[in-house]
């Protein structure tokens, strides 16, 4: 069991948004000590873990929840490759491959002004020679 503090160092994320995750269903409402303080589990963690992979690829709070809640489906029911684990592990790969085609086009789009940033380079080197 972690505390609020102690979920924020191991995970990186501040306080304020593992209480925004929390209210908008990323993350479960932790149990709370006597005093009213939050404890995260293993589990919890192991979730924040995968929202910071998932974060870092530039998904939307919407995609991520989606992944979540199918991830919620799928453990359970792996052993079991039942038709709701299929299809959650099927909206998993989809917002993958969707967000993998917008990041090939981010790149294509950065690419293009790499180019065009060495040839202003050049151009410039041009006028000082």
């Amino acid at each position: 069991m972690y505390t609020i503090g102690q979920t924020s160092e191991k995970t990186g994320f501040s306080r304020d948004t593992l209480r925004y995750y929390e209210k908008v269903g990323l993350i479960p409402p932790p149990s709370r000590l006597e005093n009213g303080r939050r404890v995260y589990t293993d589990d919890d963690i192991e979730t924040l873990h995968l929202l910071s992979s998932l974060k870092s690829t530039g998904l939307s709070i919407e995609e991520m929840t989606d992944i979540v809640k199918a991830r919620k489906i799928a453990l359970p029911n792996r052993e079991k490759k039942n038709d709701e684990y299929r299809k959650s592990v099927q909206k998993k790969i989809a917002i993958l491959h969707k967000h993998i085609q917008i990041m090939e086009l981010q790149k294509q789009e950065i690419e293009k002004i790499i180019q065009a940033s060495e040839e202003k380079i050049r151009h410039y080197e041009g006028l000082i020679k």
